[in-house]
């Protein structure tokens, strides 16, 4: 029957006095159409003839049997029960309300939001149905009215800290985070122990800056729930950013430990332990295993019967990555793209962001399907990318933000690499290859990796030139007193031990300076970088600090800059190529892995292999000597850019011709094997 037909019929068995018989109807429309008006406005009929003590109060035995069905996790019987029980106690709002939990506990989100209207429809001021609603309404994507429910909650029971967390949580996802906050101080007020509300006012104060707050909202929050796993994963952000890696790392852990298959802990474990050479390789490679386990404990299913689509002699060639936008992969990517061969390379993007801007809309023609994958699971993505039939799957995220690592496990392409976007091995026992270089990959570095090296010729990536009016000027100390040296890379790649050779440097240097600008310098953050350089004999005065804003301006700082230190073991990337362009030299150190080395190839694939230090006493050097000649300095730096524009580290066009020619490679390699 449709719609109409049940509606007809369930008016003959009112007016028959079959009440429990109509309502059963009406709630199936209702069920199929939510917004049917003379469904609603037949329940509302039903309800003024129902004698309303006689079916609003259903046995305490029989709820009771129900909520013991509930606790045993007896669902599906327990949904039964309650429906069976409605045909007599229809206008039991507590019974509706039951149901409606019922039916959320089996992914019903239908069922279960409508159980909750009717709910509300025979008592308005039942607060507890109005919070759950808020729930469904939630896990449907419905902020707004969510938001609308908890209010009317909050109306009718207002000590209740849960609500106010909710109401609390919703302003977060909308954006509202002062008012997301001053909620989550009324949920605390009425209760002091709520771990929920202090773990979600914890990342409200990282948010804000305020990491030390943050990090004692944290703490109070594990003291109050030890097995808190997503709170020891979030903490760990903090104490990373105050530069206590130890504890980050162990954090993280103590995450992984509690929740084996939580891999986004696992996934950061690695990025933080490959970011600092003090762990060694062993150590990283041994967390790789750990890794692998959380995934296996989802019990994935592989694909193994990959089909060729693309025509002789042509690849098709996906690219996976939450970076499509400006962003570091972003610029190492365009110039590609455009100098790509598209006769002979097919073009797939996924992409794992919501996020677009304008280098997105410049890319994506080069692009012959373009997927987003943002908001679908693994085993959907793998679905979709299995029947789109890549040739070569390439990861350009590694274990950053936003990565699709559990998605490669499942092997959706029959050629799987990673490249471009990390700086060490994946740990993906179904990534095949990973694309490096003489420099960050040597022939000896085979042991750093699970993945089999596959090696560009010059160097691994390419930087696209910014699409910026913007002139190199010259060096600040032509014109005044003292050496400006900078560092435009993330907080975070500071360490103790950088700063300590910064500082020497500065003190052998007379009347220099540091200029500091890019993510992460907050004010504590600042202020432990400024207390280290002291405790090293440099007073703050010789210390500036610039906020970052947008690209053109962040850029146009390198004009305030004599020479740029690189920070090590870990490196600039993009903030090294954007300094040459902006015609300003910057030293760098050799390491001992893949991401220490990043700087190296740089330099050396930029034709400025001479800053290239093969230790801590030659990069001093380095930066000193360069200060003893203001003229030379000035007329290399007039011309850095042209060289370094006619160089392989932004020749676009040749690096497009080696890396089809390493696509071809790496196909008919694992087509030998197979």
């Amino acid at each position: 029957m449709n719609a109409d037909q049940f509606i007809r019929k369930a008016m003959l068995l009112s007016k028959k006095g079959e009440t429990a018989k109509a309502l059963a109807l009406f709630r199936e429309v209702l069920i199929k159409f939510p917004s049917n008006k003379r469904a609603q406005d037949g329940i509302r009929k039903l309800f003024v003839n129902l004698d309303h003590e006689q079916m609003s109060h259903p046995p305490k035995a029989a709820i009771d049997e129900i909520i013991d069905c509930h606790n045993r996790n007896e669902f599906m019987f327990a949904i039964k029960r309650s429906e069976y029980l409605l045909e007599s106690f229809p206008y039991s709002f507590f019974l509706w309300n039951l149901l409606g939990v019922l039916y959320k506990k089996t992914g019903e989100k239908r069922k279960s939001s409508d159980a909750y209207k009717i709910a509300l429809q025979i008592n308005p001021n039942y607060a507890e149905a109005h919070f759950n609603f808020g729930n469904s309404l939630i896990l449907e994507g419905l902020i707004e009215e969510a938001e609308k429910a908890f209010v009317k909650a909050a109306e009718l029971q207002p000590k209740n800290a849960k609500i106010f967390f909710n109401l609390a949580y919703v302003n977060n996802e909308k954006g509202n985070t002062e008012k997301s906050e001053n909620y989550l101080k009324i949920s605390l007020e009425l209760d002091e122990n709520y771990a929920e509300a202090l773990h979600l006012l914890a990342q409200i104060y990282r948010k804000k800056g305020h990491a030390k707050l943050a990090l004692s909202k944290f703490e109070k929050c594990i003291r109050l729930k030890l097995d808190y796993a997503e709170a020891y994963n979030n903490m760990s952000n903090v104490l990373w950013e105050l530069g206590r890696s130890e504890e980050a790392i162990e954090a993280l852990e103590k995450a992984v430990g509690l929740q084996p298959n939580l891999f986004g802990a696992a996934s950061k474990k690695a990025y933080f332990i490959a970011s600092k050479n003090t762990f060694g390789n062993q150590n990283y490679l041994k967390s790789l295993v750990q890794l692998n386990e959380s995934i296996k404990k989802t019990n994935p299913k592989q694909f193994t019967d990959w089909q060729k689509k693309s025509p002789d002699g042509c690849l098709r060639v996906g690219f996976v990555s939450a970076d499509f936008r400006d962003h570091p992969v972003g610029y190492f990517l365009e110039n590609l793209l455009k100098e790509i061969n598209l006769e002979k390379l097919e073009l797939m993007a996924f992409s794992n962001s919501e996020k677009e801007t304008e280098l997105t809309s410049r890319i994506k023609p080069f692009f012959q399907k373009w997927h987003s994958i943002f908001e679908i699971r693994d085993e959907e993505a793998a679905e979709l990318i299995y029947h789109t039939a890549p040739d070569i799957l390439i990861d350009l995220s590694g274990h950053t933000g936003g990565n699709r690592l559990p998605m490669f496990f499942l092997k959706p392409a029959p050629i799987q690499a990673t490249w471009l976007g990390y700086f060490a091995s994946t740990g993906i026992e179904t990534i095949d290859f990973i694309i490096g270089d003489q420099f960050v990959t040597p022939h000896f570095a085979s042991d750093e990796f699970t993945e089999k090296i596959i090696r560009m010729p010059r160097a691994y990536c390419c930087f696209s030139a910014p699409d910026l009016e913007l002139e190199v000027t010259e060096s600040p100390a032509v014109n005044k007193r003292g050496i400006t040296f900078g560092c435009l890379n993330r907080a975070d790649k500071l360490s103790r031990e950088l700063i300590k050779v910064w500082s020497k440097i500065l003190k052998q240097v007379v009347d220099s300076s540091m200029y500091f600008r890019g993510a992460g310098y907050d004010k504590p953050i600042k202020d432990i970088i400024i207390n280290d350089f002291e405790k090293n004999g440099v007073k703050r005065d010789r210390l500036f600090f610039a906020e970052k804003t947008n690209r053109k301006d962040f850029l146009a700082s390198y004009n305030n800059v004599d020479i740029c230190l690189d920070t090590f073991p870990y490196p600039g990337g993009t903030s090294t190529c954007e300094a040459l362009w902006m015609g300003v030299p910057i030293i760098t150190k050799k390491g001992a892995n893949f991401l220490s080395r990043v700087g190296e190839t740089i330099a050396n694939n930029s034709g400025n292999e001479n800053f290239c230090a093969k230790n801590e006493e030659e990069y001093i050097s380095f930066a000193v000597q360069l200060t003893k000649d203001i003229p030379m300095l000035n007329k290399l730096r007039m011309e850095r850019r042209e060289k370094t524009l006619n160089s392989p580290l932004f020749d676009a066009k040749l690096f497009a011709s080696d890396f089809e020619k390493l696509l071809f490679k790496m196909y008919q390699t694992k087509k030998e094997k197979s």
